[in-house]
């Protein structure tokens, strides 16, 4: 299959924009970012039989083997374990995986910009190709100076030191209005291993220009498998201790992990993803019992 039909009616349901603006809750903003990603996909069809329609027999098979290649890269780089043909197994991953839902929306929304861009080229250009993955940057973000060489399209932040026992906390303060100004977007804040994120999802619209900040907190208990989210300073669903919090795995190294569906240079040299694992203090109190996940700048992973 050289690309996705999707057919998410069953996890999409027939949400509207006006919902989606107004999303409220995890679930709610994943069921919106598949519609988003129906989209994404629509586009990326037509315009990938646009452009196969005039080329030669040899071009054709040179614009297949760019697009099998770019969905081997996007399913490498958003982790995904699911064959695309089991289409439904695919969707319900992605749904439940809200880092990954983040990663595929970022490559399906590039895929479609690159192949309405080949569409407008001089026919004799090459078939678009998917960016290339980069290894995390050992840059660390400690200023807006530093920052600036990072170099455009970086999409992850990550905390250097991965956890598989103990108790863990880190903060990210994200100025949403300033952020929506540059660009609509979807942010996941959390944890991450090879195979599995969790954690809180954002959707950034246009109507969110001028709200204030907020301040997203992750406890993380690796000895018990729960993390627990609080924003600005209230828990939600109950904090450590009490009941609620998300399930995680025992015994796999979790990092934690900052992911948007756009780039990120620009909101980390103005500050307006501020994200702290523990290099300095921290704006709410720590749990107790808990640590800093890490005590030096995140790393940054970006696409050339």
């Amino acid at each position: 299959m050289l690309f996705l039909a999707l057919t998410a009616a069953g996890l999409a349901g027939q949400v509207t924009t006006a919902e989606c603006e107004m999303a409220a809750s995890d679930i709610q903003r994943s069921r919106c970012l598949l519609r988003e990603l129906e989209s994404a996909d629509d586009r990326i069809n037509a315009s990938y039989a646009t452009a196969r329609g005039p080329l030669a027999p040899t071009d054709r098979l040179a614009l297949r083997d760019a697009q099998r290649a770019w969905i081997k890269h996007r399913d490498a780089v958003c982790r995904l374990t699911a064959e695309p043909a089991t289409r439904g197994a695919w969707l319900a991953e992605l749904a439940q995986d809200y880092a990954k839902t983040v990663c595929v929306v970022r490559f399906s929304n590039e895929r479609a910009r690159e192949l309405e861009r080949r569409i407008a080229a001089p026919p004799s250009a090459a078939p678009v190709m998917g960016p290339r993955p980069v290894a995390p940057s050992a840059a660390p973000l400690a200023s807006a100076a530093s920052a600036a060489h990072i170099g455009g399209n970086v999409y992850d932040l990550v905390a250097r030191t991965p956890r598989s026992t103990g108790k863990w906390y880190f903060e990210s303060e994200v100025n949403i209005g300033d952020l929506a100004r540059e660009s609509e977007r979807a942010l996941f804040v959390g944890v991450r291993t090879q195979s599995q994120s969790i954690g809180t999802l954002l959707t950034l619209h246009k109507r969110d220009v001028g709200r204030d900040a907020l301040n997203i907190g992750v406890a993380v208990d690796l000895d018990a498998g729960k993390l627990y989210i609080r924003e600005n300073g209230k828990w939600r669903g109950g904090g450590p201790g009490e009941s609620g919090g998300q399930d995680l795995k025992l015994g796999r190294p979790y990092q934690g992990w900052i992911s948007s569906s756009t780039a990120l240079d620009q909101a980390i040299q103005r500050h307006s993803l501020d994200t702290n694992f523990g290099q300095r203090a921290f704006v709410y109190a720590v749990p107790d019992g808990y640590r800093p996940i890490d005590t030096q700048p995140p790393m940054t992973r970006r696409e050339d």
